[in-house]
């Protein structure tokens, strides 16, 4: 069954909530945290993290800025030794807009892709959006942007618009990017995008594709509607999957593609209700690892494994990885494995909402899977 019978589920799909807001009363694997760090204080909104083939990880967020703020510019900080020190905060990406939600990749040559929006139509404070007017949001209808880094996210490129949604903007709907693009069986680039039209009664989930290293893309296909936040990785023979973050639901769906991101199957549910949103990575293993964030006290980061290509995801697989988070506001791991079969996964939290950002970090966690 594929995406065009999304509406037909949603109900199976609620009904699935109750079951799931359970999983959390399974025994619990524990994780072995060999170490905590805060990689920066009074930034760290949407972390996303890679590995790159130095074996540098490499890490952009959003900083000087809270989650909601015009001020709003994106960073990158680097380790090169496996995670345990960090570079200070490399600002890739401002200007008199809000510079937010950002999506990076290695390409096969080496070169860093970072994707990100610029959202205007703040009011005089430049903490809320601007009401809109007859139906017209203020901050509709603006183009992505591209950044691109050689050496391996030291410099980066001047800011070019990332083309190919041109239809999409003529119908003046809103365009995020989120998380990790992935590189197809094909060759091609994938990334995560989801929009919001005018009315705002609703988001769709897409899938922009590029075949020439990023410097042209187009619109592959819908995964649903009312999703946003999709995490996605490409899988061999030319499968990707996909993991969806719910507008009412605030939790996770899965969905498969068996034809590199055209169509997509019946989505499920794979967690409970304010789980959100989702990584996931390949482990040395074979076993795939999603981690995604916890806003059911006490909040902070999860992970669970799938032995089977994400098929099926196995509750008691869970692992807390951190529950120090106060308020809502926290989450978004992203994770990688480093050689010796260690995970570093970053994360935000936000000690007091009402002093952000200067009560936001950023933070890693460096572990090991449970024997």
């Amino acid at each position: 069954m594929k995406h065009h019978a999304w509406k037909f589920f949603r109900l199976a799909i609620v009904a699935l909530t109750g079951i799931l807001s359970t999983s959390t009363s399974f025994a619990q694997l524990a994780p072995t945290i060999e170490k905590r760090i805060v990689l920066a204080e009074g930034a760290g909104y949407f972390p996303v993290l890679l590995r790159l083939k130095t074996g540098r990880l490499l890490v952009v967020f959003r900083s000087n800025a809270s989650h909601i703020s015009v001020k709003g510019e994106l960073s990158v900080a680097w380790s090169d030794n496996d995670g345990k020190t960090w570079t200070s905060p490399h600002v890739v990406a401002s200007g008199k807009d809000d510079h937010r939600n950002p999506a990076m990749v290695e390409l096969p040559n080496g070169d860093v892709l970072l994707a990100y929006c610029i959202m205007d139509g703040y009011d005089a404070t430049g903490k809320k959006f601007m009401p809109t007017i007859k139906g017209i949001d203020p901050r509709t209808a603006k183009p992505l942007w591209i950044v691109r880094s050689h050496d391996h996210g030291a410099t980066w490129s001047a800011p070019e618009e990332l083309n190919g949604t041109n239809t999409l903007i003529e119908q003046g709907e809103l365009l995020n990017v989120f998380g990790k693009m992935t590189v197809a069986s094909d060759g091609g680039v994938l990334l995560s995008l989801y929009t919001t039209p005018r009315d705002h009664h609703t988001t769709y989930e897409r899938i922009l594709r590029s075949t020439d290293s990023g410097h042209t893309w187009s619109v592959l296909s819908t995964l649903g509607q009312d999703v946003n936040e999709t995490g996605i990785l490409a899988l061999p023979g030319n499968r990707v999957l996909a993991a969806m973050r719910t507008n009412k639901e605030q939790m996770l769906l899965m969905t498969h593609s068996a034809d590199g991101g055209k169509t997509w199957d019946t989505p499920a549910a794979v967690t409970a209700p304010d789980e959100h949103p989702a990584d996931i990575i390949r482990l040395k293993n074979g076993d795939l690892l999603l981690t995604f964030g916890e806003r059911n006290a006490p909040r902070g980061a999860v992970a669970m494994l799938s032995h089977d290509e994400g098929k099926t995801w196995d509750p008691k697989t869970r692992m807390v990885l951190a529950d120090d988070a106060p308020s809502r506001d926290c989450g978004y791991p992203s994770s990688v494995q480093l050689p010796d079969g260690r995970i570093v996964t970053v994360y935000y939290k936000v000690d007091d909402a009402a002093t952000a950002p200067a009560s936001t970090s950023l933070r890693a966690i460096i572990w090991k899977l449970p024997k």
